[in-house]
């Protein structure tokens, strides 16, 4: 097989740059992930941002000392002096746009500081936050009403106020409703959960694959019988497909045997996934090349005709993908690179955000284990519904959750006793819940995540898209072809009022407005409102612009459509905005 240029087409990949390109092009503050704001040194030669340290400060036993979260050298600060007192490292990269720590509004104008906890917010939120000390809602262990803010569970409320002082930003709270033991296996290599109450489960990478309930009863067993057994993924249409160790093709696991249905060459496949359509995306090795390794992603389409050969650039290539996941939402290939230590956000031909763990981010101690890597090490990657991405990290035993842009957003934690034990893998199921499968116990737990904790304490709850009845976008689509006076190239474009009476008219209750009521109690929808300033484009509710989850729900939504729908694209096209500023909008403003 041939080695295509995904942007010329007729040239081969080189991977002519250095191991550490573009692990190490872009310098963060470690604590925030986030180009540094008024960088500031401590004396271990550290730096950090100006706010992310008034944080570590406003936690700290002494209010004079700022304990370093890397190397935790303590920097004393001079006599009634503040964190603004430290040297300023003019060398960092800094940037003068402020983020809101709840809702993430971005703006150039330095933001309102709470006194008591130093989180940076914007108006909105910092009047629901607490003008003054007698009323701040900051949280703590004095508060009176924390229960309603922190899990009732004390052992969980006070990891996560722990882990919050500082260390990431959210904790994400994995209810655990299920649980069972998987045949008495060590570890869970791969789950693929076909409904609310079974899965695919393959188990210590060997040849065959079983369908548990949630009772661990065997519903289905299917022998794949090449050797060690990499991965698995089912397809609607082919049914469940497997990938062996050395074997450069994809097999389908019949109830009488396996058959090859896709021949993949000098590429070894080592993780594969659905795609768009019924297509595949397969991450392999290329053995053509006389380095070790050397990866890309192939996708292929219904036909298992070959699409596109991908790496991180045009120049370089991954080392190893050992976990894969398209996210059907923000159309991206996630990709989990062990060996490069990176999470790769494959989107456009030009586009790829990349993720990795900040020096800053909490280790887990786990009782009798193996020793662990000091590199940032994601074994496993899956997404929800909501386009929100789960990335398991073998160094620290941990499970990440990051944004379509690359950007940490929290930590998840399990309600259970050890906090979803020792992860191998990660994988979501169609009723939303989060299957885990246990590293060293061969134990399986099943999660619902809905809760979102934090120090300011919005964004409580998480969006559950869908419900009964059709899903969003068919709802949006609908709405595009029943008014077809949005989609006019005239001079008017797609003015914002005509997209907010589609959301709020009063339409019969059979048409579009109908569907979107009968959604309104699981997703509180409000109406879209899009405007143009010389800060940029803006994306917002109609209805409760000051509300950060209505406003996020408005962007999703709209970002949803420009996604599926080329006309509505080029509708805007043509009255002059361009889609990307659009999206970017968007998304910009939820990570």
């Amino acid at each position: 097989m041939d080695k295509y240029n995904w942007s010329t087409g007729d040239r081969k990949m080189e991977d002519s740059l250095p191991a550490e390109d573009l692990d190490q092009a872009k310098e963060e503050c470690p604590i925030c992930m986030n180009v540094y704001r008024k960088p500031k040194l401590l004396e271990c030669k550290h730096t950090f941002c100006t706010l992310c340290l008034k944080k570590v400060n406003s936690s700290a036993k002494d209010p004079q000392s700022v304990p370093c979260p890397v190397c935790r050298h303590v920097t004393t600060l001079p006599r009634e002096s503040t964190v603004e007192s430290l040297l300023t490292n003019f060398y960092a990269p800094s940037s003068d746009v402020y983020t809101c720590d709840s809702c993430d509004f971005r703006s150039r104008t330095p933001l309102m500081e709470c006194a008591s906890c130093s989180f940076c917010l914007c108006k909105p939120c910092y009047s629901n936050h607490g003008k003054d000390d007698a009323n701040n809602k900051c949280h703590d262990t004095e508060i009176t009403d924390a229960s309603a803010l922190y899990p009732n569970d004390l052992a969980m409320r006070g990891t996560i106020q722990h882990l919050s002082n500082g260390l990431i930003r959210s904790c994400y709270c994995g209810d655990i409703c299920a649980e069972f033991n998987a045949l008495r296996a060590t570890c869970v290599t791969k789950i693929i959960p076909v409904s609310g109450y079974s899965a695919w489960v393959l188990l210590d990478g060997g040849s065959d694959v079983y369908k548990l309930s949630l009772s661990g009863q065997i519903e289905d067993k299917r022998t794949v019988g090449c050797g060690r057994t990499l991965d698995i993924c089912w397809s609607d249409k082919d049914g469940l497909l497997a990938i062996c160790k050395g074997v450069p093709s994809v097999l389908k696991c019949n109830p009488t045997g396996t058959e090859s249905i896709l021949d993949t060459g000098n590429y070894h496949p080592t993780a594969l996934c659905t795609y768009e359509n019924d297509g595949l995306v397969i991450g392999a090795l290329d053995m053509s090349e006389p380095s070790e390794g050397v990866s890309y992603f192939l996708i292929y389409d219904s036909d298992k005709t070959l699409m596109k050969i991908q790496g991180i650039s045009e120049r370089m290539a991954f080392k190893r993908i050992n976990s894969i996941e398209y996210n059907s939402l923000t159309q991206q290939i996630c990709v989990a690179d062990e060996k490069r230590n990176m999470v790769y956000l494959c989107g456009s031909e030009t586009s790829c955000e990349s993720y990795r763990k900040g020096r800053a981010f909490p280790t887990r101690s786990r009782p009798a284990e193996r020793e662990r890597p000091d590199e940032f090490t994601p074994t496993s990657i899956c997404c929800d519904l909501d386009g929100t991405i789960f990335v398991h990290d073998y160094s620290t035993s941990s499970i990440h959750v990051i944004s379509s842009k690359g950007k940490l957003l929290g930590m998840l934690l399990g309600s259970d006793d050890d906090h979803t034990g020792d992860p191998s893998c990660i994988a979501f199921g169609p009723d939303k819940k989060l299957w885990i499968g246990d590293m060293f116990s061969g134990q399986i737990r099943i999660y619902t995540v809905e809760q979102v904790y934090n120090r300011v304490g919005h964004r409580s709850s998480r969006i559950r898209i869908g419900g009964n009845g059709e899903d969003m976008h068919a709802a949006l689509m609908q709405m595009v072809n029943n008014h077809p006076e949005i989609l006019s190239s005239g001079s008017e474009g797609i003015p914002a009022e005509v997209l907010q009476g589609m959301l709020l008219g009063n339409e019969n209750e059979d048409g579009i407005m109908g569907m979107l009521r009968n959604h309104s109690d699981n997703m509180n929808l409000a109406g879209v409102c899009l405007s143009r300033d010389s800060t940029g484009i803006h994306v917002r509710s109609s209805q409760n612009a000051d509300d950060p989850e209505a406003n996020r729900l408005a962007r999703r939504a709209f970002a949803n459509q420009l996604l599926n729908s080329p006309e509505t694209a080029s509708s805007l096209e043509s009255d002059g905005i361009s889609v990307d500023d659009v999206l970017r909008a968007c998304l910009d403003a939820d990570d």
